[in-house]
C-alpha cells in the first residue's frame, strides 16, 4: 500500500527540480547571456509552483493538505515579490537601463568564479546533491517506519521536506552572493540587486517554513526536545539574512566608497602633479620629470593589474582570442603599409580605453602611443576584434560576447577596471607633453575628476540596507508580538490540532 505513494513522492520530487531547471535555472543563465534578467512574473511563478509541489510531496505521504494554508501563503509570496519589486525601484537596479548592467555583470561574475574558483562553484552543486539525498531517504524511511497517519512522521517528513531544502537553500545563497555584497570594487547596482534577490528569497523561505515550525510548536518538545518559541524559529531565516547578508553588504558598500576615493585621489594628484611638469619650458628637464612620473605610472598598473581578478579574468579570455597568449601581436595600419606591435599584456586595456566615450574623458583623440605600448609608429589604431576561433567552454564564448558587446561600459562597471583604463589613457596621452602643450587636456580631466567626486553617494546602498533592515526588524517583531494569532490561523487554516 505504501509503494505507490512512495513512487509518486520521488516523481514529484523530481518533476519539481525539473520544473525549476527548465523554467528557472536554464532561462535564468540563457537570459543572463543575452544581458537580460528573467521577468518578475515568471519568478513568482516557479515560486508558486515549487511551494505546490512541496506541499503535494507531503501529501504523497501524510495524506495531509492543507489547501486553506497553500492558497495563503501562494499569496504572501505574491506580496513578497511585490516588496522586492518597490526596493528595487527605489534602489534603481530594477529599472530598465540597469537591468542589462546587472545581468552582464552577474554572468561575468559567475563564469570567472567558475574558472577561477571551481570549488566555490562546486559547493551549491554537492548542497543539492545533500538536499535531494537527505530528503528523499529521510521522507521515505520516515513515512516506512512509522504508521500512516502517525503525528510524530508528520512532524518529521514536513522537516525533510520543507525545511531541509529552505536550509540548503540559504547555505546555498549566502556562498554565491558573500563575494559580490563585500566586493570593493564591483558596481553598486550589482551589489543592490544581490541584496534584494537575497531578501526576497529569505521572505520566501520564512513563508514555507511556516508550516513545519507550526507543526514543531505543536508537537516539538515531545519530539527534539525544548524547543525555542515559535516566534523565534520563524524568525531564523531573517536573522540570518541580517548577520549574513546585510552586515557584510553594508561593509561593502563602505570598502566601495572607501576604494572608489583611494584611486580616484591617486589619479587627481597624478594629474595635478603632471600639469605642474608640462607648464616648464621645453627641454630635458621637463621631458626626465615627465618620464619619472610615467614610470609611477607604470608601476600603479602593473600592481593594479596583478591585484584585479576580474580584469586579469578579462585579458585573459579576450588575449587567448586575440593572439593564443602571444605576448606580441602586429597590428596593420589602415594603409597596410606599416605594423606597429603591441603590448598583449595592454591590449584589452587598450581596447576598453579605446571605446569609452570621448565627452566622458575629456580626452582628444588619441594622438599617439606610449613607449611602454607601442614599438613603432607615431599613431596607433584601435585593436582588431576578438578572433574568431570559438573557446571550448560555451560559457567562455557566451562570456567573450557579452564582453564584446560591453567592452566600453566595463570601465564604469567595475571602478579598478575602470582606474586602470584611464591611467592607460594617461600612459598613452601623457608622453606628447615632453613635446607638446597638453596642459589643457590635463585641466579637462581634473575637472572630470572632480566632478566625478561628487557623483559618489551611497544614498540608494544605505537605503536599500537600511529598508531592508527595518523591515526584517519588523517582521521578527510581529511574529513575536502577534505569536498566538499565527498559530492560531495556522492551525484553523490546516483544521487538526497535533497538541498531545
Amino acid at each position: 500500500m505504501k509503494i505507490l505513494p512512495s513512487i509518486g513522492f520521488i516523481i514529484v520530487f523530481v518533476l519539481n527540480a525539473v520544473v525549476y531547471q527548465l523554467g528557472m535555472q536554464t532561462p535564468f543563465i540563457e537570459g543572463l547571456a543575452k544581458g537580460k534578467l528573467p521577468s518578475d512574473l515568471r519568478q513568482i511563478l516557479i515560486a508558486v509552483a515549487a511551494l505546490v509541489f512541496l506541499f503535494v510531496e507531503y501529501w504523497l505521504l501524510t495524506g495531509l493538505l492543507p489547501v486553506n494554508l497553500m492558497l495563503l501563503l501562494i499569496a504572501a509570496i505574491f506580496l513578497a515579490q511585490l516588496l522586492y519589486i518597490v526596493i528595487g525601484a527605489v534602489a534603481g537596479y530594477t529599472l530598465p537601463e540597469k537591468s542589462e548592467k546587472v545581468a552582464a555583470l552577474s554572468f561575468m561574475w559567475g563564469v570567472q568564479q567558475a574558472v577561477q574558483h571551481p570549488i566555490l562553484r562546486a559547493i551549491p552543486t554537492a548542497f543539492g546533491y545533500i538536499y535531494a539525498i537527505v530528503t528523499v531517504a529521510g521522507s521515505l524511511l520516515t513515512y516506512w517506519y512509522f504508521p500512516i497517519g502517525d503525528r510524530e512522521a508528520l512532524v518529521r517528513i514536513a522537516v525533510f521536506v520543507f525545511t531541509v531544502r529552505q536550509i540548503t537553500g540559504i547555505l546555498i545563497s549566502l556562498i554565491e552572493i558573500w563575494p559580490v555584497v563585500i566586493s570593493p570594487y564591483l558596481d553598486d547596482d550589482l551589489r543592490n540587486s544581490y541584496l534584494g534577490g537575497s531578501f526576497s528569497n529569505i521572505v520566501s523561505s520564512t513563508i514555507i517554513l511556516l508550516f513545519p515550525v507550526w507543526l514543531l510548536d505543536q508537537q516539538g518538545n515531545t519530539l527534539l526536545g525544548q524547543l525555542p518559541p515559535f516566534w523565534l524559529l520563524l524568525s531564523v531565516p531573517i536573522l540570518v539574512f541580517f548577520i549574513g547578508t546585510v552586515i557584510p553588504f553594508l561593509v561593502g558598500v563602505n570598502s566601495y566608497r572607501t576604494q572608489a576615493n583611494l584611486l580616484l585621489n591617486w589619479r587627481r594628484q597624478w594629474v595635478n602633479d603632471v600639469l605642474a611638469i608640462v607648464k616648464l619650458p621645453l627641454g630635458d628637464r621637463r621631458s626626465m620629470n615627465i618620464e619619472m612620473y610615467l614610470q609611477n605610472l607604470g608601476v600603479e598598473l602593473k600592481e593594479r593589474r596583478s591585484n584585479n581578478t576580474l580584469d586579469t579574468f578579462y585579458r585573459t579570455l579576450i588575449n587567448e582570442e586575440i593572439q593564443e597568449i602571444q605576448e606580441i601581436k602586429e597590428i596593420e595600419q589602415p594603409d597596410g603599409t606599416q605594423s606597429i606591435q603591441v603590448d598583449s599584456a595592454a591590449s584589452t586595456e587598450a581596447l576598453v580605453t579605446s571605446q569609452q566615450n570621448p565627452a566622458d574623458s575629456g580626452a582628444p583623440t588619441l594622438a599617439s602611443q606610449s613607449a611602454a605600448t607601442v614599438r613603432t609608429a607615431s599613431q596607433a589604431t584601435p585593436p582588431k576584434p576578438v578572433a574568431q576561433r570559438q573557446p571550448d567552454n560555451a560559457s567562455q564564448k557566451q562570456l567573450i560576447n557579452i564582453i564584446n558587446r560591453n567592452i566600453g561600459k566595463l570601465a564604469q562597471w567595475d571602478i579598478q577596471i575602470g582606474h586602470i583604463s584611464r591611467l592607460n589613457e594617461l600612459m598613452l596621452i601623457v608622453p606628447d607633453g615632453k613635446s607638446q602643450d597638453i596642459s589643457g587636456y590635463l585641466e579637462r580631466r581634473l575637472a572630470t575628476m572632480d566632478a566625478e567626486a561628487k557623483s559618489f553617494s551611497s544614498t540608494k546602498n544605505v537605503l536599500a540596507g537600511t529598508s531592508l533592515t527595518l523591515i526584517s526588524g519588523v517582521m521578527v517583531f510581529l511574529f513575536q508580538t502577534y505569536q498566538k494569532q499565527i498559530v492560531s490561523l495556522v492551525g484553523n487554516l490546516v483544521g487538526m490540532n497535533l497538541q498531545p
